[in-house]
């Protein structure tokens, strides 16, 4: 399974991907809280 984030809703890998998630752009302080929330339940979680 492949999993894309990002902050663009338009993104093309967006399309490709298995699962995709919306994320806030890089800069913002929002985004790391918010890709170690999709890791812990969404990936590990499965395994």
């Amino acid at each position: 399974m492949t999993y894309a984030a990002d902050s663009d809703p338009s993104a093309p890998t967006l399309r490709a991907a298995d699962k995709f998630f919306l994320v806030p752009k890089v800069r913002e302080p929002e985004y790391i809280p918010r890709l170690l929330e999709i890791v812990g339940t969404e990936i590990f979680r499965k395994h």
